[in-house]
């Protein structure tokens, strides 16, 4: 496997948290210095200012021609793509937004206040739920069965009911206390794959009432961030160790990302696929690599 550093994006006063594309060669990034900024793959020399939020920006997620961005003061924040405006912003937790995902017309944010809270495209509060005195600083939905899936700063995975958010099923997924920083299903709809603080990558057999199935030692300090390229092929996982790492889709190794590619030199906190060959990774460097992956 070849892998070649396309782009190095350089701009931002603080550590880069998230990273979204937004068709052909263009994508957002989110950091705590409050900026969104647009950028292009093929320009790595100058970024567009898109937005001031008031806080840093944690997650990202983007439907149709709206992005709504999760701030570190507990508020969620939606910009018009098409003008470059902020719309709308709703107070939904008491501290961090981590994460974002969307079903249907709900959204759903993780927050650091141990809640999940589910909304209308509106951002109007339909539900919501207190899972602990932890931080829940990921989600995934299994569309198959109606659940949403949070990670959460104890270790533990909880299932939920994507309608009504009433929780099923507590797993401890990882060592206690080890948050559960990332989530992911495989592409063939198996498998529910968990990183977290311990480094550790867990496997779950869906269909097998979650059974685990694998465990993977992965990186040597926490993994932050996970996902599979769009053909399903490779899996990259993003780690405080500095590294990026690629898997197959059976999730054996297959090469890493790091100094001896000139790589990141602190912690990577975040990463995206712009395409099923490049790659995009952000970290406490305060700035975002593009990559270019190839047999």
């Amino acid at each position: 496997m070849q892998i070649e550093r396309i782009g190095h994006f350089t701009g931002h006063k603080n550590a880069v948290y998230c990273i979204i594309t937004t068709g052909n060669d263009s994508f957002l990034s989110g950091s705590g210095d409050h900026y969104v900024v647009k950028w292009n793959v093929k320009n790595d020399k100058e970024g567009i200012l898109l937005s001031t939020m008031p806080a840093g920006v944690y997650c990202f997620l983007h439907s149709d021609k709206m992005l709504y961005a999760g701030c570190g003061n507990g508020e969620v924040h939606t910009i018009s793509l098409e003008n470059n405006s902020d719309t709308l912003k709703a107070p939904v937790h008491k501290h961090y937004v981590f994460d974002i995902v969307q079903h249907q017309q709900q959204i759903y944010s993780a927050g650091g206040d141990g809640s999940v809270v589910k909304m209308n495209l509106k951002l109007e509060v339909e539900t919501s739920v207190h899972l602990g005195n932890f931080k829940i600083r990921s989600m995934v939905m299994n569309t198959k069965y109606n659940q949403l899936v949070a990670g959460c700063g104890d270790g533990s995975i909880k299932l939920m009911h994507s309608d009504t958010l009433q929780l099923q099923r507590s797993i401890q997924a990882h060592r206690e206390n080890f948050s559960v920083n990332t989530l992911c299903i495989s592409p063939d709809n198996k498998y529910l794959i968990t990183g977290s603080r311990d480094a550790m990558l867990e496997v779950f057999d869906i269909a097998d009432d979650f059974r685990k199935v694998e465990s993977i030692a992965a990186h040597n300090y926490a993994i932050y961030k996970m996902a599979f390229n769009p053909s399903g092929k490779i899996l990259a996982t993003a780690s405080r160790d500095r590294k990026i790492k690629l898997w197959s889709a059976d999730l054996k190794f297959i090469a890493r990302i790091d100094d001896a590619l000139d790589g990141h030199k602190y912690s990577v906190n975040t990463l995206c696929w712009l395409s099923d060959s490049v790659l995009l990774t952000a970290g406490d460097d305060k700035s975002i690599m593009a990559w270019k992956i190839s047999d």
